[in-house]
């Protein structure tokens, strides 16, 4: 689409404009039809204007995310919405004589001018944003807002509908003059649609790396607050253990991550691994060491695939796996392909895993937390357990409990500060739930948090319950006793 056959086309013209971007700059203008095939991350590009794009996209937080992928470092974003605190929605919701008469249509007003937030996954049912909403989401995918205004042309949607055009007409040009710098301030944000001029961070000149802004420093300082059911959740498990999880020290297991070669992961999703020990992988990489995955299920039951067909639904997440394996070097990657939310410990299961651990002899096993709250991360336990079960040649592997929904007991911290720019890259080619969930951002709070919570410091880290083979199978074996009662698939956990 081009910018001059933009409804809003004055607007966002004139802010593209100030941006005084050199004549061989790389403009996107994205047409709201072909969203999904415009954006392509391997074209980086200066600049991308968004206008009747993002109320009407299916994921929006997603499309934020792939946008500030798409652009180079110091590109822009320009960026139009519906108005959430538009003034029109006071007026045409106001049931009193406005116009000379009662407005009685008023609710018929407002419903054809101001859809609110209805169905999400509803393309006809475009969404509203708060400036302050808006603003909020573009800093926490990493862009800066440099200028921000409303603009006015939604007024003229009124004509006709219970509005006279005198009225519409003269409510537009007044807040045209306080937009531009005339009149009361708390009007500048009253305007039919709210435009926004952003900026991705230039890194160009040094290591790529994560900025501690504003808004992540706020999310960080509430994690307690937000994850205080989790927190109540740990506690109860170690009251029910009386302290006896783990007997390693500290030193001893950093000690044996420092000097590794070999490590395993079991994955119950695809892109579990990323979320819980992505930076130790990494790491690990990164000193020449092997690591294997196993993904243990395909991920299915995603809701971004509820629409898609079977083949599909089955295929589509372990295709991502295995991008993200070979970006990142694993060595050797398995599957089971067990059905999303019902995995088990099914001799199939036990056996294929068993025969991971016999070739591979890692000296540290990844897996999911014993007390996490999604089922399939429950049965991953009980599937390693029985498999080290089913050896009796005295391996003595490192165990290591990682977090995806639930906290782990504060044990091991691991600083992951080098390596965390490239674990959220890296989350990037897992479109499918990254639709649903912003595992970049939980990923950013979670381990900012750690990082200063347990290593007294500003970075980044990644947290673990570190056991031996022994007590870690008399762990599953008390939660299996203690939980034989299913533990229900939590509906917002099928990732």
């Amino acid at each position: 689409m081009s910018l001059a056959t933009h409804p809003f086309n004055g607007a966002m013209s004139d802010a593209v404009a100030a941006l005084n971007l050199p004549p061989d700059a790389r403009v996107l203008d994205i047409d709201p039809g072909e969203v999904e095939t415009q954006i392509d991350a391997d074209r980086p590009i200066e600049c991308i204007v968004a206008c009747g794009v993002l109320e009407r996209a299916r994921w929006p937080r997603w499309l934020l995310r792939r946008m500030y992928h798409t652009l180079v470092p110091g590109g822009h974003l320009v960026l139009s919405v519906p108005n959430r605190c538009a003034i029109i929605d006071r007026i045409a919701a106001f049931p009193l004589c406005v116009t000379g008469r009662m407005t009685r249509r008023s609710d018929a007003v407002h419903a054809t001018c101001r859809p609110t937030r209805r169905d999400p996954d509803s393309l006809s049912a475009p969404r509203c944003y708060s400036p302050s909403e808006l603003n909020r989401q573009l800093n926490e995918v990493g862009f800066e807002v440099r200028n921000s205004r409303t603009h006015r042309r939604c007024f003229h949607e009124l004509d006709g509908r219970g509005l006279p055009r005198r009225l519409t007409a003269a409510v537009d040009w007044g807040l045209e003059q306080v937009n531009r710098g005339a009149g009361v301030e708390f009007l500048k944000h009253r305007g039919g649609r709210y435009l926004a001029v952003t900026q991705k961070p230039d890194h160009s000149t040094g290591a790529a790396r994560i900025d501690m802004t504003p808004c992540l420093t706020r999310a960080i300082d509430g994690f307690e607050s937000f994850y205080a059911a989790e927190y109540t959740r740990l506690r109860s498990w170690q009251n029910q253990q009386r302290g006896d999880w783990t007997t390693l020290p500290p030193a001893a297991v950093h000690d044996t991550i420092d000097q590794c070669r070999s490590l395993l992961v079991l994955s119950p999703h695809p892109d579990d691994e990323l979320i819980g020990c992505g930076g130790l992988m990494l790491d690990v990489r990164s000193r020449g060491g092997r690591v294997s995955v196993i993904q243990m299920t395909d991920g299915a039951e995603c809701q971004a695939l509820r629409d898609a067909d079977e083949q599909t639904r089955r295929t589509i997440r372990s295709d991502e796996a295995r991008d993200v394996a070979d970006r990142m070097g694993v060595t050797h990657l398995a599957f089971l392909d067990a059905p999303n939310g019902r995995l088990d410990d099914s001799p199939p299961n036990v056996r294929n895993v068993r025969n991971v651990l016999k070739w591979a002899r890692p000296e540290i096993i990844c897996v999911p937390f014993i007390n996490d709250r999604h089922v399939d991360h429950v049965a991953a336990n009980r599937v390693l357990s029985s498999a080290l079960g089913a050896i009796d040649d005295g391996y003595q592997p490192l165990i290591l409990a990682y977090e995806v929904w639930s906290l782990v007991p504060p044990h091991v911290a691991r600083p992951i500060d080098v390596f965390a720019h490239r674990k959220l890259d890296l989350l990037m080619h897992y479109p499918t739930p990254m639709k649903v969930v912003d595992y970049i951002w939980h990923c950013q709070v979670r381990d900012g948090h750690h990082s200063r919570q347990y290593l007294h410091q500003t970075g980044f880290a990644e947290a673990f319950l570190a056991t031996t083979r022994s007590t870690y199978q008399r762990l599953v074996g008390a939660h299996r006793r203690g939980a034989d009662r299913q533990i229900p698939a939590d509906p917002a956990l099928s990732t």
